[in-house]
Parts: structure tokens; C-alpha cells; sequence
């Protein structure tokens, strides 16, 4: 079962005929994550409008208006009124482990 993978959000909306939106977060960067068995206990490393980077709980709010919906290996799903956006992970902070 640790190998099961749910299909992402966009995917998800495609298989049941709809399709997913989504806005790029110009305002959010991320700066790392960890992605854990259970998704409650995942984790985005977050700057928002410039401030010190912070970390958020998936499912928790990042901001006034802002939840963590979904954690992934190189991006997150952040809902702001409604609107989901896609925060990817820079190429330089990707990093492999064995």
C-alpha cells in the first residue's frame, strides 16, 4: 500500500469530466517540503510576500486566505479564495536522496 499513489488534483478533475484551475502564486515561494506517508503530516516550507519563510502543515492556512492543500515532491497546491494555485519547487533546492 506505500506505493499506492492518489492521481493529482488536475488529473482527478479530468477522469470525472472537469477541469481543474489553477493561477500561479507569484506572491509565494516555496522552499522546500516533505512529503510523508500520511499527507496530514506533510509539510511546505513557505515565503510569503517577502517575509521569512515559514512552515505549514498540509491542510493548515499559510496566510489569512490561504490553505496548503496538497504536498508534493516538487510543488504545492495553495487555495486563496477559492482559486487554486500551483507553487512550484525551484530546481536548484531539488535534492535527491537515496
Amino acid at each position: 500500500l506505500s506505493d499506492l499513489r492518489l492521481p493529482e488534483l488536475g488529473s482527478a478533475a479530468g477522469l470525472l469530466g472537469g477541469q481543474a484551475s489553477f493561477s500561479i502564486a507569484g506572491n509565494i515561494q516555496l522552499k522546500g517540503v516533505v512529503v510523508a506517508g500520511d499527507p496530514s503530516e506533510s509539510v511546505a516550507i513557505l515565503a510569503i510576500n517577502g517575509q521569512p519563510s515559514l512552515t505549514v502543515r498540509n491542510r493548515a492556512e499559510a496566510a489569512p486566505g490561504i490553505t496548503l492543500q496538497e504536498v508534493h515532491k516538487q510543488h504545492v497546491l495553495l487555495s486563496e479564495g477559492g482559486v487554486i494555485k500551483r507553487v512550484e519547487l525551484p530546481v536548484a533546492a531539488t535534492l535527491k536522496v537515496r
